[in-house]
């Protein structure tokens, strides 16, 4: 989860996984039943990622802490100790939401923007501020986003470079410039300039 201050409004966003314990999963069965699991009902409509399999399903319904049902039937193969991962839809992991000025607290339902996929970009990772900008970043790509008055209203989200950050502990301001670490390694943005530090 990350959040930033600018011009008196507070952005958050969080893309946190849920991988506690292991799952067992079954081929042609739709019941998941976890182990050390704490599956909550807010958990329908999230997507299902087992390990080793290539296909991704939806969470239908949540019958307890140990017990999830997914929309189809598993098609991989039968696993009593599958490593797995409950993720929220790409869409939610690319919006930010903000609250109200000078209210970090007040976040209305509707105070949100999603920030447009760019191919391979990935969710957003990562969230900084320098000098009055907001730099929201994805493994593959960093964005400012900046605005007025309002942010759904006069606020523009534009591409600042061509690479990102893994994560938001992956990134350190020192005097006005931004160091962040992606696939590619070490990089330094100042602004303006996106150059590689070796």
């Amino acid at each position: 989860n990350m959040a930033c201050m600018v011009l008196g409004r507070r952005f958050a966003c969080g893309n946190d996984d849920y991988n506690d314990g292991c799952i067992c999963v079954t081929n042609g069965s739709a019941t998941v039943t976890g182990k050390g699991t704490a599956f909550t009902s807010a958990m329908v409509g999230r997507t299902l990622d087992v390990q080793g399999s290539t296909a991704s399903y939806s969470i239908s319904a949540v019958g307890s802490t140990t017990s999830l049902t997914i929309s189809v039937v598993y098609a991989g193969t039968t696993d009593a100790f599958a490593g797995y991962a409950i993720r929220n839809s790409l869409t939610e992991r690319r919006t930010v939401y903000f609250s109200e000025p000078n209210l970090p607290e007040a976040w209305p339902g509707t105070n949100s923007f999603v920030i447009q996929e760019a191919p391979g970009s990935g969710a957003v990772s990562a969230m900084f501020v320098l000098g009055s900008w907001l730099f929201i970043a994805t493994p593959y790509r960093l964005y400012l986003f900046s605005y007025q008055q309002y942010p759904t209203m006069d606020g523009f989200v534009s591409p600042a470079a061509r690479r990102g950050c893994i994560n938001n502990r992956c990134h350190v301001l020192v005097d006005g410039n931004a160091y962040l670490l992606d696939n590619l390694g070490i990089h330094l943005f100042t602004g303006n300039d996106d150059m590689p530090v070796s």
